[in-house]
């Protein structure tokens, strides 16, 4: 869910593999954990904290991509959204035809646990929903389809903001930026407790836990904005310091040690109530990370920048997309009920599930991306735009800025 560039770090596109494998473990690697030590099951099932890093590095990567040529008239708005939706919608509509034929066939459906005893009429409603990334903004309808989809659909809500957003931070000046990440950690850790000591749903929820105000929580636009909008501002805070007052001397450090308190915060995750690590408690830890590899130096950044780790890294919105459709077809081929897959199949299936990303990523998406963007271009000049925000950002940055041409980088 990050542009690519030019000049991009590679260490940093490998940390998006790890923190991608990650998460795959959290959904599907518990077979492979049958037999592990306590502490390492345990930090197994505490990968929904890559999560919010993931929503974090997009905003940061967007804000040194596209925030000063958002600021300065270089890229207008809707050549912006353009660029995101042509980035991001082709490997999320084929997750979605994927798992079409599972709505279709309800024994397939139910067999694989991807829609259980839902009617046709409840397939129909959030598949649309889905395929609009409409989905996110009520819910109920969350759960349905392909389950991680959510994430890349709050954020294509937060990028009609953005150009509004980040045209302001990359304005700001450094201690101001300072004092914006801090008020968005305050949000983050307010929603957090509020939620944890309300107990809105009646009881104390983990992993597995399902509920309405817990999704509401975890999954939808109202309560992620933070963790998104505190990469954009550490973003800004990168653009606005000079390179000699960055810190390159303490890159290795800022990684290690970020690295090594999150662990340790995870190995303890059994004695956090969950909904006060879920949405972004972790962000100053993440940001740290972050700055330290965007510094670029270091035995540990050489490490992350092997090509098998950035080719993966490249692919993880592929992976983190495409992965309970996958598996869905998997299951269903290997006779294996979703509950009872054991260690080899595993294995076999997460190889295959990395496999299909890269190949998706490497052939099919470029593909995809090049039909699509001059569309959705000649969509887009047709259609006003459909959120007041959105029109609000461009009403008050047209007054700052002469108009220009769209970017063609995605």
């Amino acid at each position: 869910m990050v542009a690519k560039s030019s000049n991009r770090v590679e260490a940093l596109t490998g940390a998006r593999a790890l923190a991608g494998l990650y998460i795959l473990a959290l959904h599907f690697g518990k077979p492979l954990f049958a037999r592990a030590p306590h502490w390492a099951e345990t930090l197994r099932g505490s990968g929904y904290v890559a999560t919010s890093y993931f929503i974090m590095l997009s905003g940061f990567v967007l804000t040194i991509a596209y925030g000063r040529k958002l600021a300065d008239g270089r890229l207008d708005r809707r050549g912006f959204l353009v660029a995101r939706l042509t980035r991001l919608y082709p490997c999320y509509a084929l997750a979605l035809v994927i798992m079409l034929p599972l709505a279709i066939v309800h024994h397939w459906g139910a067999a694989t646990a991807t829609f259980g005893d839902a009617s046709l009429r409840y397939k129909v409603v959030t598949g649309l929903a889905q395929a609009s990334m409409t989905h996110v903004l009520v819910p109920r309808l969350v759960t349905a389809w392909n389950v991680p989809g959510w994430c890349v659909s709050i954020e294509m809500w937060f990028y009609v903001a953005f150009p509004l957003t980040v045209t302001w931070m990359v304005s700001r000046r450094a201690r101001s930026l300072v004092a914006v990440l801090a008020g968005l950690w305050a949000c983050v850790l307010a929603l957090s407790l509020a939620y944890t000591l309300v107990q809105p749903d009646g009881f104390r929820p983990d992993h597995d836990s399902t509920a309405p105000w817990l999704t509401l929580f975890k999954f939808t636009p109202y309560t992620r904005w933070p963790e998104f909008f505190f990469g954009c501002a550490l973003g800004a805070l990168w653009l606005r310091v000079p390179a000699e007052r960055r810190g390159a001397r303490f890159a290795t450090l800022l990684v290690a040690g970020g690295a090594l308190v999150t662990v340790a915060i995870l190995l303890a995750s059994e004695h956090i109530p969950y909904t006060m690590l879920h949405n972004g408690t972790l962000l100053p830890l993440y940001g740290a990370i972050v700055w330290g590899l965007m510094l670029n130096r270091g035995p540990l950044h050489r490490a992350l920048s092997v090509r098998p780790l950035t080719a993966l890294g490249d692919s993880s919105y592929a992976l983190y997309t495409l992965q309970v459709p996958l598996v869905a077809w998997l299951l269903l081929a290997g006779g294996h009920a979703p509950n009872a897959v054991d260690a080899p199949f595993a294995a076999l299936m997460l190889a295959a599930v990395i496999a299909g990303a890269i190949f998706v990523h490497f052939v099919v998406e470029p593909r995809a991306q090049a039909w699509l963007r001059p569309r959705l271009e000649r969509w887009s000049a047709m259609l006003p735009y459909a959120a007041p925000a959105y029109l609000a950002g461009s009403s008050i940055t047209s007054m700052r800025n002469p108009p220009a041409a769209s970017s063609t980088r995605s």
